[in-house]
C-alpha cells in the first residue's frame, strides 16, 4: 500500500496510476530541465531498455556550490562508464526516464520495499527483471539542481545515498567504500610501504582526473576545468566526514520527514 512508502516514492506512485504514456519521465521540483529533456532521454531506450537516467548539474558561484557540481559531474561520469561496462551502478530519480512496461513488471513503487532511495530501488528492481539500461551523458539531458546549502544538509544527502549503495552487490559496493574509505585506508598502508600508498593514490588520482575531464568535455562544463583540479582536498575531506557520519546514529531527515 501507499502508507509503506515514502512521501516521495507515494507522490510518484500516484502520478504513475494516472499517467497514460508508454514511458514515465521522473524529476524534482526544485530541477530544471533543458527542452531537448524528453527526447534527449528518449534517444537512449532500445527496444529491451527499461529505464534510462540522465545527467544534472548543481548550479551556484560560491566554491561550496561548484566542489558540489564537479562532485556530482564525476559521479555521472563514473555512471556513465559503468552503463558502458553493463555495470548498473545507480539511477537518479531528479533526471530519469522509465518504460511504462518495465515500471509495471516490477509492480511499480506499490511493488517495491520501503526505501529512502526510492530512484534506486526501482532502478535496481527494473534492471533485476531482466530490462536494459542506459544514461545519457551530454548537454540534451543535462538539468540543473541547487547545492545542498549547508555541510549539515550535505552530510543528510550523503548518509541517505550511502544507505542506498550498500545494497549494491558487493564488487560494486567495494568501489563505493574505496572512495570513502580512502585515506585511513591509504594511512594504514603507508606505514608498511609508504611507496605503495604513494602508487595507489597517484593511480586513484589519475583515473579520477580522467574521468573528470572527460565529463566536462562530454557536458560542455570545460570552464570547470579549475574547480576540477582542486577538488581532491575537499573530496577527501568530506568523504571521511560522510563516512563518520553514516556511522553515528543519527537518523535520516528527508523532504521535512525523518525515516
Amino acid at each position: 500500500s501507499s502508507q509503506a512508502l515514502n512521501g516521495k516514492a507515494n507522490v510518484l506512485n500516484q502520478l504513475a496510476q494516472l499517467a497514460k504514456g508508454k514511458f514515465l519521465f521522473i524529476t524534482d521540483a526544485d530541477v530544471r530541465v533543458p527542452t531537448t529533456w524528453l527526447t534527449g532521454l528518449l534517444a537512449a531506450f532500445k527496444p529491451d531498455t527499461g529505464v534510462v537516467t540522465g545527467t544534472t548539474l548543481v548550479v551556484g558561484n560560491s566554491l561550496w556550490s561548484r566542489m558540489q557540481s564537479i562532485d556530482w559531474l564525476l559521479a555521472f561520469g563514473l555512471i556513465h562508464l559503468g552503463s558502458h561496462l553493463n555495470l548498473p551502478l545507480t539511477g537518479s530519480g531528479n533526471n530519469m526516464a522509465v518504460r511504462r512496461e518495465a515500471y509495471d513488471a516490477v509492480g511499480g513503487f506499490q511493488g517495491l520495499p520501503f526505501s529512502v532511495v526510492e530512484d534506486y530501488a526501482l532502478f535496481q528492481a527494473i534492471v533485476a527483471k531482466g530490462y536494459g539500461f542506459a544514461h545519457q551523458l551530454n548537454v540534451d539531458v543535462l538539468a540543473s539542481t541547487l547545492p545542498a546549502p549547508s555541510l549539515a544538509t550535505y552530510l543528510q544527502q550523503r548518509k541517505r545515498w550511502m544507505k542506498g549503495a550498500f545494497s549494491l552487490p558487493i564488487p560494486l559496493l567495494g568501489g563505493v567504500l574505496f572512495q570513502y574509505l580512502l585515506v585511513p585506508m591509504l594511512l594504514i598502508i603507508a606505514l608498511f610501504s609508504p611507496h605503495i600508498a604513494l602508487f595507489i593514490y597517484v593511480g586513484k588520482w589519475l583515473f579520477q582526473n580522467t574521468v573528470l575531464f572527460w565529463t566536462l568535455q562530454r557536458t560542455q562544463q570545460r570552464h570547470r576545468w579549475f574547480d576540477a583540479l582542486i577538488y581532491e582536498p575537499c573530496q577527501v575531506m568530506l568523504g571521511t566526514l560522510s563516512m563518520a557520519y553514516y556511522l553515528l546514529p543519527i537518523p535520516i531527515r528527508w523532504k521535512g520527514r525523518t525515516y
